[in-house]
């Protein structure tokens, strides 16, 4: 490929379109930003001016991605093949802020503040920082002639631009002509982290990944214990790297989530709110499973991690108990109970595949990716009900 192309953490190649935006320097002294009618942080993640580079190095617009499509990422060390899955977030005509980030190679990208872009640690790990936090002289990965190489970041603008765009791939990850970037936000589409420990009714814990169709497991509603089954799995993906929210509580438990998977709260009044993993803060109760006993325990510490693997399982009750905490089934919503309503047919389905003697009523679950018929309900609901779902 004869453009120098920035690894995002999907390969996109920024394309120039002079006059279309406006431009404000970024000064890394400030505290402000300028102001404007667009939106600081849109749901969707790259400009519609972006070009991703495909496997066979064509760079093709953003919005000219295909299901299946082959695209070119990274894991820092090889340059690799992932797949175009679907388009988490699609807006044309809307306007948004984005941080446009040029390297000394040449590179150049505008992502939505949240979005995540992996930056080269003095150790030479990756560190995933929202686009917002970049700052000059942070090394990025870039794809040249070819060839996986670091750069430094030489400025970072704010720019409001018209269209926007959020695609997933299978990697997490794709390449643009400026610098690398992660294809999802602050949160990827798994759930939870692959070293996740799930309570089974037995009150034996299992590896996440060990889970099968019908298993039996523990949850709670806030008052009783209880079991519930295991469907499908939403979302899986062994070998993709996502940031995780890791919650520990005084209790000694805890669960790494990402972003947006919704994990329910205990408030003054002792009544549940679900919010999004990310807006979890110290002090706030949770509950968790402790010597077989429903109690609440308060959240010690909250880190943010970059780890391989995600799981998406999802319960007949919407609920179950992951690292002994309460944790919801569902994330990339707004509200839980309305996600758990959603799924009624799919619950229906599944108890009448039961009674029909069907094994696996949603497939094999060794599938990777995101099983289709969440997909499915998942392009309905942003069709039909876009306010329903839960973007940065």
């Amino acid at each position: 490929m004869g453009a120098p192309s920035l690894l995002a953490k999907v390969i996109a190649n920024k394309v120039s379109n002079e006059g279309s935006s406006n431009k404000v320097k970024s000064d890394a002294s400030s505290k402000s930003s300028p102001s404007s009618s667009a939106s600081s942080s849109a749901s969707g993640c790259f400009a519609s001016d972006t070009s991703i580079t495909l496997s066979n190095k064509k760079q093709i617009p953003i919005e000219q991605l295909q299901s299946n499509d082959k695209l070119l990422t990274t894991d820092g060390s090889t340059i690799f093949s992932t797949q175009f899955m679907l388009m988490l977030d699609k807006n044309r005509f809307s306007q948004a802020m984005f941080h446009t980030i040029t390297t000394a190679s040449g590179h150049n990208v505008s992502l939505t503040g949240l979005h995540l872009i992996p930056i080269i640690e003095n150790n030479n790990t990756i560190n995933y920082i929202p686009a917002k936090q970049i700052k000059i002289n942070d090394n990025v990965y870039v794809m040249s002639n070819d060839q996986l190489i670091s750069s430094a970041v030489t400025s970072v603008t704010i720019e409001t631009k018209t269209g926007y765009y959020a695609p997933m791939t299978t990697s997490g990850d794709v390449s643009s002509k400026s610098s690398s970037s992660s294809s999802a936000s602050s949160s990827a589409s798994g759930c939870f982290a692959s070293d996740t420990l799930i309570t089974l009714s037995n009150k034996k814990q299992i590896p996440i990944e060990q889970l099968q169709s019908n298993d039996k497991l523990l949850t709670t509603d806030g008052s009783i214990i209880f079991s519930t089954q295991f469907m499908l799995m939403l979302d899986k993906n062994r070998f993709s790297k996502a940031m995780f929210h890791t919650i520990t509580t005084a209790s000694g438990h805890n669960v790494s989530l990402t972003g947006l998977h919704l994990i329910p709260i205990i408030e003054n009044n002792n009544t549940i709110n679900y919010i999004p993993a990310k807006q979890i803060k110290i002090n706030d109760n949770v509950y968790v499973m402790s010597n077989d006993q429903l109690i609440s325990s308060a959240v010690t510490s909250v880190t943010i991690e970059t780890k391989t693997g995600y799981y998406a399982p999802m319960t007949t009750s919407g609920t179950l108990f992951a690292g002994g905490i309460m944790t919801s089934s569902y994330a990339n919503v707004q509200n839980h109970e309305a996600a758990h309503f959603s799924m009624g047919l799919l619950r229906f389905y599944y108890w009448l595949a039961q009674l029909l003697f069907i094994n696996e009523p949603f497939g094999h679950q060794n599938i990777e990716g995101i099983h289709i018929v969440p997909k499915a309900m998942y392009e309905l609901v942003q069709f039909l009900y876009p306010s329903a779902l839960r973007f940065s």
